[in-house]
C-alpha cells in the first residue's frame, strides 16, 4: 500500500521522524517497507500490509495508529468546522437487505443541492501523490476516506435511481454496465446493489453507469457498507475485476467502519461540494446483527513465559494504554461471583446453537452460558460442552466449589444427540459416556444452567435438576490468577486469543529487548522410535545396493479395502500390495535405461498396505535388466541376492533364499514373502518385530 508521509503527518501536532527512519522503524516492528520514494515535496512509503492486519492497516489512520505506539506519540483529535445537521427531505430513502449474510451493514444519506466539480488542490495532491486519478470532487471524497480511514464508500446520482436501494442477489444473465464502460454478465452468485429495476452496483468491487455522478449531478445518495470477504473475493476473481474497495472487503474489516467512514464523508462533501442550499439527510443504518465487543484476557505469568522476558504490570499496562486498548485487571473467580451475584444471566432465554458474539448475554445455550461467564472474567474455554469437559480437569464430587463445571449426559436425544468425541478442542478425544450438558455450580448444592427443558437460565438443586444424570465434574484453571482483561477495538479482527495479545506486547516492548538465554540442559533421554530407525536403516541399505526409493499412491484401482469417496474412478481402493505399482514402474523406466547409463533398473518402495486384517508396513524390491536377452529368472536371482544382503546387513544371521526358488530360516517362515517373478515384497512390521532394539539413531 502507498502512504503519504506529509499525509501522516497530519495526524500528529509532533513532527515525525525522517521517512527514512519510519520506514525502517515499521519494517523492525510492524510491516516491512518495501521502498521510500520521493515525490515532490512528500515522501512516499510503499507498505506490505499482510492479510492479519489488513483489517485495520490499509489506511492511513490505520497506520498512524501504528506510529503512535512504536513512537509514543498521541494522535490529534480529528475535528471539522463543519457542524452537520441533518433535515428530514421530501423523499425518504429507503433500503433493503435481502442478503443480510452477504451484507452485514448498509448504511445511506441523501445529499440534496450538491455542487460537483473539481476537487480542490491540497485533495487532489494527496490522492495522486499515492497513485489514484482525481475525478470529482464527490468520488474524490469516497476515494480520500477509503485511503484515510480504510472504509470503501461509493455515490450515487439519486436522480437517476428508480425507487428505493435493495442489496440482493443478481439474477441469472443480468448485466450491468461498470464505471470504465465494460457490460459483465452477472449470476446468482454475485451481490449487487440495486434499485427497484436493475443493479447499480457489484456489491464491494465496482460501481455501475446507470447512476454515476458526473457534472449534472446535484443530489446524492452516499454509500457505506459492508460485506462479507468471501463473497466480495469470489466475485472479483470470477468477473475479473480487482480494486482498491474489492481488496479491504475480501481482506474483511468491522462493520462499524461503516459508520466512521459515513461521518467523514460527509463532512467532506459538504465542506467541498456544498453551499447554503445544501441539505443532508437522516441516515438511514440497516445494521441486522451487531457484533458484542471482544475480549481476550492473559495473565502477567503467561506474557513472561511465552516472550522469555520479565515485563512488570506497569509495562504491560503503558503498552496496552498507547495501543488505546480498554482493560480491566482482575481475578477471574471474583469477576464470576460479580457476575452470578448481579443476577444478569438469570432468566435470559434459552436457544440452542446461541451465539457468544451476537445473542449474549440476551440469550443462551448451556455451553454459550458457561463460556461467556469465563470471557468475561478473562479465560477463554471451548464453546461446547463435550470440549468443555475435555479441557478442563475432572474432579470428583466432593471436591466441587464455586465456578467448577458440572457435566451431564442426560439421555435425551436433543438436536445433536448425545457426543462421545471432542468437537473442535482436541479434536476425536474419547469421552465413553458421552456429554450433552453442562451447568456452573454455585456451592451449597445449587447448580446453574439453561436448557430446552427451563426454556431459560435458572439456579436449581443439583440432586433435583432434570437435566444432570450420570454426572462427571470439571474445574477450569487459572481462576485465581489475576489477568488482564482487554477489551479489543473492533477494527482490530486479529486479536482473538491471548497469543494474540502476547505479540502485540512483545513487537511493541521490542524483540531486540528481549536477551537471549541457554537451555537448560536436558537430563531426560529420547526414545528411540524402533519402527522409524530400521525403515531408515533399510533405505540406507538398499541405496548402497544400486536401488533408487519410489513414492506410489496408496490409492488403487483393485483391493481389499475400498474408499467412501473416491478421488478417481481408478482410485476406488487402498492398495494391498505395493508390488503391482512396483511393476508398472520397472516397465516405464526400463525403456529409458540408456538415457539413464545404467544396465538394469533397480527400484524399492516402503509403504503402508491395507487388508481386511487391518494396515501394515510392507517393502517391495523390483530388478529388470535392459539386456533383453537376460530372462527374468536372472532378475530373479539378483533380487534374492540382495534381499539375503539386505537381512546380512540387518543383522539376520539365517538365510533366506535358498537359491532354489524358496526360502529357509525361521524369519522367513514367519514374514511369508510374496514373491512375482522380478518384484518382491515382504512385511516389514513383522521383520522388525524380529529384530534388536536400537541403542541410537547414529547408525540408522
Amino acid at each position: 500500500m502507498l502512504v503519504s508521509y506529509k499525509w501522516l503527518q497530519t495526524y500528529f501536532e509532533e513532527s515525525l521522524p525522517p521517512a527514512e527512519e519510519l520506514a525502517e522503524l515499521l519494517t523492525m516492528r510492524a510491516f516491512e517497507v518495501e521502498n521510500v520514494e520521493q515525490k515532490g515535496d512528500d515522501y512516499i512509503l510503499d507498505i506490505d500490509v499482510l492479510p492479519n492486519r489488513a483489517h485495520d492497516c490499509l489506511s492511513h489512520r490505520g497506520i498512524a495508529r501504528e506510529l503512535a505506539v512504536l513512537l509514543k506519540l498521541k494522535i490529534k483529535e480529528q475535528k471539522s468546522k463543519l457542524q452537520i445537521k441533518s433535515k428530514e427531505l421530501e423523499e425518504e430513502l429507503k433500503i433493503k437487505i435481502n442478503e443480510p449474510d452477504l451484507c452485514r451493514r448498509y448504511m445511506g444519506r441523501k445529499i440534496e443541492e450538491v455542487n460537483v466539480g473539481p476537487s480542490p488542490d491540497w485533495l487532489k495532491e494527496r490522492l495522486e501523490a499515492i497513485g489514484q486519478k482525481s475525478i470529482n470532487n464527490i468520488v474524490d471524497a469516497t476515494n480520500y476516506v477509503m485511503f484515510d480511514t480504510g472504509q470503501p464508500l461509493h455515490a450515487f446520482d439519486a436522480d437517476k435511481v428508480e425507487g428505493g436501494i435493495v442489496v440482493r442477489v443478481a439474477q441469472a444473465r443480468e448485466k450491468i454496465t461498470t464505471l470504465d464502460g465494460k457490460e459483465v454478465e452477472l449470476d446468482e452468485s454475485i451481490l449487487v446493489i440495486a434499485d427497484d429495476k436493475e443493479p447499480l452496483a457489484i456489491a464491494g468491487v465496482k460501481g455501475g453507469e446507470k447512476a454515476e455522478v458526473d457534472e449534472g449531478t446535484t443530489n446524492i445518495i452516499l454509500e457505506a457498507a459492508n460485506f462479507a470477504p468471501v463473497s466480495v473475493r469470489k466475485t472479483s476473481r470470477k468477473l475479473h475485476i480487482l480494486t482498491d474497495s474489492s481488496k479491504r472487503f475480501e481482506n474483511e474489516i468491522t462493520p462499524e467502519m461503516a459508520g466512521w467512514g459515513m461521518e467523514e464523508a460527509v463532512v467532506l462533501i459538504a465542506e467541498i461540494a456544498g453551499d447554503g442550499d445544501t441539505q443532508i439527510g437522516d441516515i438511514v443504518d440497516v445494521y441486522p446483527i451487531k457484533a458484542n465487543p471482544y475480549k481476550v484476557g492473559v495473565s502477567l505469568d503467561e506474557i513472561n513465559s511465552l516472550l522469555g522476558v520479565n515485563i512488570s504490570k506497569k509495562e504491560v499496562e503503558d503498552i496496552l494504554n498507547r495501543f488505546g486498548f480498554g482493560y480491566e485487571r482482575i481475578i477471574p473467580i471474583g469477576k464470576i461471583k460479580e457476575i452470578i451475584d448481579s443476577g444478569m444471566v438469570l432468566g435470559k432465554k434459552y436457544e440452542f446453537g446461541a451465539s457468544i458474539s451476537y445473542d449474549a448475554p440476551e440469550i443462551f445455550d448451556c455451553s454459550s452460558l458457561t463460556s461467556w461467564i469465563f470471557q468475561e472474567a478473562g479465560i477463554a474455554i471451548p464453546r461446547i460442552s463435550i470440549d468443555q469437559f475435555v479441557f478442563s480437569e475432572e474432579i470428583k464430587k466432593d471436591e466441587l466449589e464455586f465456578g467448577d463445571l458440572v457435566f451431564s449426559n442426560t439421555g435425551l436425544i436433543i438436536k445433536v444427540g448425545i457426543r462421545k468425541k471432542s468437537v473442535e478442542f482436541l479434536r476425536g478425544t474419547e469421552v465413553p459416556s458421552g456429554v450433552d450438558h453442562v451447568g456452573m455450580y454455585l456451592g451449597n448444592g445449587k447448580i446453574l444452567h439453561t436448557s430446552s427443558q427451563t426454556k431459560k437460565a435458572v439456579v436449581e438443586d443439583l440432586e433435583k435438576a432434570a437435566m444432570f444424570k450420570n454426572m462427571r465434574y470439571g474445574r477450569i484453571a487459572n481462576r485465581d490468577e489475576e489477568r488482564f482483561v482487554v477489551t479489543i477495538p473492533p477494527e482490530r479482527l486479529d486479536l482473538r486469543i491471548k497469543e494474540d495479545l502476547i505479540e502485540e506486547i512483545g513487537r511493541v516492548y521490542g524483540y531486540k529487548n528481549i536477551t537471549p538465554r541457554a537451555l537448560e540442559e536436558g537430563t531426560a533421554s529420547t526414545p528411540i522410535n524402533k519402527r522409524f530407525y530400521y525403515m531408515n536403516k533399510i533405505r540406507n541399505i538398499l541405496a548402497g545396493l544400486g536401488f533408487s526409493e519410489i513414492y506410489t499412491s496408496t490409492f488403487s484401482e483393485v483391493g481389499e479395502v475400498s474408499v467412501q469417496n473416491p478421488i478417481a474412478s481408478d482410485k476406488g481402493f487402498l492398495r494391498s500390495r505395493i508390488a503391482d505399482m512396483l511393476k508398472s514402474t520397472l516397465a516405464f523406466n526400463i525403456h529409458y535405461a540408456d538415457l539413464l547409463g545404467v544396465s538394469q533398473v533397480r527400484i524399492f518402495e516402503i509403504g503402508e498396505v491395507f487388508d481386511k486384517e487391518g494396515e501394515h508396513l510392507s517393502l517391495g524390491m523390483g530388478i529388470q535388466d535392459a539386456n533383453k536377452k537376460k530372462n527374468e529368472k536372472e532378475a530373479h536371482i539378483a533380487l534374492e541376492r540382495s534381499l539375503n544382503a539386505l537381512l546380512e546387513h540387518l543383522g539376520v544371521q539365517e538365510r533366506g533364499f535358498d537359491g532354489m526358488g524358496g526360502y529357509d530360516g525361521h524369519i522367513f517362515q514367519t514374514l511369508a514373502p510374496k514373491t512375482d517373478g522380478f518384484v518382491f515384497e515382504v512385511n516389514v512390521d513383522k521383520l522388525i518385530e524380529k529384530l534388536s532394539e536400537p541403542d541410537s539413531y547414529e547408525d540408522a
